[in-house]
């Protein structure tokens, strides 16, 4: 596969070891007129349309290619470097290397596509594991939080206004926010906030934030924010409940309700979470090689006490974190 590869066209823009000669260049896949790429940075007309080279490492992972992810499989990549299929360049601006179609034997192409989708990954990037792993998405989390629980209660034309609820609530996140949308516009809003769990679909008002008035024109399409601080003074593992409260008339009794969010702030590295000292890990009350040895034994059973940047998932990061606070020690 490499041999094969290295006497092939793609050689000459793909170069090893990185696999891209980190040049710009046109290659057709969009109209230059939808995106002059380089050339609104440089200024050169000459560069308009060209973007940078893209590496071919780790191809195996992706179900999109091209930099504008316009193709959806290897096959349709080399069906767009061949002109053939439906498949050609856009010709304004074209790099002189692919104007004519750039082919190969069906043995000589399999070879290549072979080598380029398996011999260029890297197993550890598949998997996610040292040092490609990352933190979780929002999206992935198996205990969302916050949780967006229960039904809300519809308004005008039966729309039921939507929580949005996405922000993580570590201690000390000063943005912390909260949504709503599909809600009837220009309406007034507010918030209701509480630490008692919700009875029949509502939370009770101990906490009241409003009025807040909602963008938007008509029945759902009203939108707002509300930016709620969970400052240094909220304590760690202690749930509040919060629903939008939004006026309006066609409401069963005058007011229509989201679905309720429910809230866990949590600590973190900014967050300051009295009296546990980040480095001393093991709570002895002094910072020493004993933190070490506790931290790298709870990192590699992947326990919640190595945990050090609070989002549920111990990686790198943590690791970069107890780094950090060790060297900076306790007061």
């Amino acid at each position: 596969g490499w041999s094969t590869y290295r006497a092939s066209t793609c050689n000459d823009c793909h170069v090893a070891p990185i696999f891209t000669n980190n040049a710009f260049g046109v290659n057709g896949v969009r109209p230059v007129f939808e995106d002059r790429g380089r050339a609104d940075f440089s200024g050169t007309e000459f560069e308009r349309g060209a973007f940078r080279m893209g590496s071919l490492r780790n191809l195996g992972n992706r179900d999109r290619f091209m930099h504008t992810g316009g193709l959806e499989t290897i096959d349709d990549v080399f069906d767009f470097y061949a002109h053939r299929n439906g498949q050609e360049p856009f010709p304004e601006n074209l790099d002189f290397r692919i104007r004519n179609p750039i082919e190969f034997s069906p043995e000589d192409e399999e070879i290549i596509k072979h080598f380029i989708t398996t011999a260029l990954t890297d197993p550890r990037v598949t998997n996610e594991e040292f040092p490609f792993d990352r933190p979780k998405l929002y999206s992935e989390s198996d205990e969302p939080n916050p949780a967006v629980i229960e039904q809300g209660t519809a308004g005008t034309e039966g729309f039921t206004p939507a929580m949005i609820a996405v922000t993580p609530p570590n201690i000390g996140n000063l943005g912390f926010k909260i949504g709503v949308d599909f809600a009837l516009g220009g309406a007034q809003a507010w918030v209701a906030i509480s630490q008692s769990p919700p009875t029949g679909g509502k939370v009770a008002q101990d906490e009241l934030i409003g009025p807040i008035e909602l963008n938007g024109m008509s029945a759902g399409e009203g939108y707002g924010t509300l930016i709620y601080p969970i400052d240094e003074d909220a304590l760690d593992g202690q749930t509040i409940y919060m629903q939008w409260v939004i006026a309006d008339p066609a409401a069963a009794d005058g007011f229509a309700r989201s679905p309720i969010a429910r809230v866990t702030p949590f600590c973190s590295v900014i967050g300051a979470c009295e009296p546990q000292c980040v480095a001393d890990i093991n709570g002895d009350g002094s910072v020493n090689f004993n933190d070490i040895s506790f931290f790298l034994n709870a990192f590699g059973k992947q326990e919640p006490a190595a945990d050090i940047d609070g989002n549920g998932v111990v990686d790198y990061f943590d690791i970069s974190g107890f780094i950090n606070a060790y060297a900076a020690g306790c007061p």
